[in-house]
C-alpha cells in the first residue's frame, strides 16, 4: 500500500511539472526568419504578431557573414518615443534586443520593423514572454 502510494506521488509531481513546462515553452514565443535585401520598396521588413505585455527580443544571425539590423517597435505612438535600436551581430551569434512593455489587454498586438544595409543577411527574430508577468 505504501509503496502504491509513493508511487502515485511520484507520477503527479511529473505530471504537473511537464504541463507547467509545456506551457510556459511552448505557447509563449514567437519567432520568425528574414532573409535579406527583401523585395520591398523600402528595404524593411514588418513583423506583426500577438504577445504578452512584456515581451524579451533576440537577434539571431544565421549567416557566416557579420550583418548590421536596426530594429523599430512599432507600438510607441510618438515619434520621440519609438524604440529604434541598431545591432552588430556577428556570424552564428545572438544579440539581446531587450524588454518591451505595454500595460494592456492580452495579447497584446506587437509590431516591429527589421532593417539592414548588408549586402545578404539571414536573421531570425524571437519574442519570448511569461504570461504571468506585467508591467512593472
Amino acid at each position: 500500500m505504501q509503496k502504491v502510494f509513493i508511487l502515485s506521488v511520484v507520477l503527479l509531481v511529473i505530471l504537473d511539472v511537464t504541463g507547467q513546462t509545456r506551457i510556459k515553452k511552448d505557447e509563449c514565443s514567437a519567432s520568425k526568419t528574414f532573409i535579406f535585401p527583401s523585395h520591398s520598396s523600402d528595404g524593411k521588413i514588418k513583423w506583426v504578431f500577438k504577445g504578452g505585455q512584456c515581451i524579451w527580443m533576440f537577434y539571431r544571425n544565421e549567416n557566416i557573414l557579420g550583418v548590421t539590423l536596426t530594429v523599430e517597435c512599432l507600438n510607441f505612438l510618438e515619434k520621440d518615443s519609438q524604440r529604434t535600436c541598431s545591432y552588430i551581430i556577428l556570424p552564428m551569434f545572438e544579440a539581446d534586443g531587450g524588454k518591451y512593455c505595454i500595460f494592456g489587454y492580452t495579447p497584446i498586438g506587437w509590431g516591429f520593423t527589421l532593417s539592414t544595409i548588408s549586402d545578404a543577411a539571414f536573421i531570425t527574430a524571437i519574442a519570448r514572454w511569461d504570461p504571468f508577468e506585467s508591467d512593472d
